[in-house]
């Protein structure tokens, strides 16, 4: 009786990886690992890593394994912790830069309408808007195609079948907006504004020490570098009486009872240390936000993290002070 030719392959390799282990033990030295060649011969059956698809590959070890299942090998970079290449999302500069302009929009609206009740209007305005292109993709294919093509430059592509970062960063305006406090509203819209993209592009070309989901330690730094820097500025011009209603908004500012100064707003009076503290506990709780949200878009978590945490941040140290 003689042995198929796999199982006899299987046997005489297993024999010579024994007496390999059994040497090393008697010299005191560990074996050597098998190389990962891409020709076959050792390992696994001599299943090949090259240019193999992993359906192929797995097969190949399962031949030379009695049959058993086994994960195709990773590629070097997995091995070496370089996961985050795979699942890094395309840049799109266009995105970043709508992304920057809608965010100093809102900044420039806490600045100039000075009435603290009507900042949760706004908010739901602008929910009530990106929900709206929601329901355009939900109505027919063709209404779908319209909202996706006019958004073409600056959407991702799994943004057809789910809600998109505008629609979530409405969200988050919605959520700092319920506080009815200009503070919050400000600092939260800035550091989102700037924060996420100025993460994004120095975290791609400079990002060496790798946190969570891809993340970097020098993205997350430029993200509190830019978001607060600009949150800084927005409180400054904002203790400096804010931003000059245009004449054309004369009308309107006496439709809604917007008061002309905005000297009874909670950043009206910020001194100096209170602007800089709470821009840079916006810019370190909006990163820090950003970090862990994984499983929810980050533009919902950004804005609110960095408000109130700037808002807490300003009055503990009017406690202490």
């Amino acid at each position: 009786f003689r042995f198929p030719p796999y199982i006899r392959m299987a046997l005489s390799s297993l024999q010579g990886s024994s007496m390999v282990t059994r040497r090393a033990a008697l010299s005191g030295k560990a074996p050597a690992p098998a190389p990962l060649s891409s020709s076959g011969g050792g390992g696994a059956g001599g299943a090949s890593l090259s240019s193999k698809s992993p359906d192929s590959r797995n097969s190949g070890a399962a031949a030379g394994n009695g049959g058993s299942s086994l994960p195709a090998v990773r590629s070097a970079g997995d091995l070496a912790g370089n996961t985050h290449t795979s699942s890094k999302r395309p840049e799109n500069l266009s995105r970043s830069v709508f992304h920057a302009t809608w965010g100093c929009v809102v900044v420039s609206v806490c600045l100039t309408f000075h009435n603290a009740a009507h900042l949760f209007a706004w908010g739901a305005a602008a929910l009530t808007l990106a929900l709206a292109f929601e329901m355009l993709k939900i109505v027919s294919p063709k209404t779908k195609d319209v909202v996706m093509t006019l958004f073409k430059p600056v959407a991702h592509e799994w943004e057809s079948k789910r809600f998109t970062s505008a629609t979530w960063f409405a969200a988050g305006l919605l959520c700092m907006s319920v506080s009815r406090s200009h503070l919050v509203c400000t600092v939260g819209a800035a550091v989102c504004a700037v924060g996420d993209p100025a993460a994004g592009f120095f975290g791609r070309r400079f990002g060496k020490t790798r946190l969570r989901a891809g993340r970097s330690v020098e993205g997350s730094l430029a993200f509190v570098i830019f978001g607060g820097t600009l949150a800084f500025v927005a409180l400054t011009v904002a203790s400096r009486g804010g931003l000059e209603q245009p004449q054309y908004f004369r009308t309107l500012t006496g439709w809604l009872e917007q008061p002309r100064s905005n000297e009874n707003t909670d950043t009206a009076k910020l001194a100096l240390l209170e602007r800089a503290v709470a821009s840079l506990v916006g810019g370190i709780c909006g990163a820090l936000a950003e970090i862990v949200s994984t499983s929810i878009d980050d533009n919902l978590t950004v804005g609110p993290a960095a408000g109130y945490g700037a808002a807490a941040a300003v009055a503990v140290l009017r406690r202490m002070l």
